[in-house]
């Protein structure tokens, strides 16, 4: 089987199989990259979100639920492979929203203010929340409004100094974003937040995260990406969510 092991530039993979000596129920205070460089955590139990498991969710797969309330984990002393400078960097995660949706963030990467930063959220668009990608002051949407109770595959990505953000297998932006912005700081890292304050706080469930980057250019192209979409569609059991014309829409990628 393919799995984000045989892509280059991976940083953090945050795996569903990290979770299953957790009960459910019970308060998840750290998520252990598979890769070894990072380590999401959350000390304070009224902070932290809940592991959960349902049949029709990622295949019954235990995964954390975020309440949009207080619920956020973080690496405070996040790996200066994270300091990609002007080069490349990608995000993909599996998720769920919950039955109300706010403008909020999924993942957030060292973020010190508005001019530096890797935010993937969900923003307010005409007609309703979008997905974006805020890198420092410039940032694009989706065009897709984004429903409530609904199993998403979200990605965005820095190719070559080039923006785009796809979703469910498919390119949602009307046009790529040039962006040149440096990022290399050492601010916290954070899943279902914006930052430690804690502030825009996703509600909704979080399956599977992978974070790639480097100071390099072009480190992958439309093939890995659907590698990387394959994999983490079955693996996380929503598949369907893939277009029909996606070379993994019936399988997993193997090597």
């Amino acid at each position: 089987m393919w799995t984000p092991n045989n892509l280059k530039g991976v940083i953090t993979w945050l795996a569903p199989r990290r979770l299953f000596r957790l009960g459910v129920g019970t308060g998840f205070s750290k998520w252990r990259d598979a890769k070894g460089n990072t380590e999401f955590v959350q000390t304070d139990a009224s902070k932290q979100p809940s592991i959960t498991q349902s049949k029709i969710d990622f295949k019954g797969l235990l995964v954390p639920e975020f309440d949009g309330t207080n619920d956020f984990l973080a690496d405070e002393t996040p790996t200066d492979l994270l300091d990609v400078g002007d080069g490349d960097f990608y995000i993909m995660a599996a998720i769920k929203t919950a039955s109300t949706i706010l403008p909020c963030s999924i993942v957030c990467l060292q973020r010190e203010d508005n001019t530096e930063q890797i935010n993937l959220a969900f923003a307010g668009g005409k007609g309703g929340n979008l997905l974006g990608l805020a890198v420092s002051g410039v940032g694009v949407l989706g065009t897709t409004t984004i429903r409530s109770d609904t199993t998403y595959l979200v990605y965005c990505e820095r190719i070559n100094g080039i923006i785009n953000i796809y979703l469910d297998g498919s390119r949602d932006n009307r046009f790529p974003l040039v962006d040149s912005t440096s990022i290399d700081n050492n601010a916290a890292s954070v899943l279902g937040a914006r930052d430690t304050t804690p502030a825009a706080l996703f509600d909704g469930k979080i399956a599977e995260v992978v974070i790639g980057g480097s100071r390099r250019k072009n480190i992958i192209g439309d093939k890995q990406r659907q590698l990387l979409e394959g994999y983490m569609a079955h693996n996380c059991g929503i598949a369907s969510v893939l277009p029909s014309n996606h070379p993994y829409k019936k399988g997993p990628p193997r090597v």
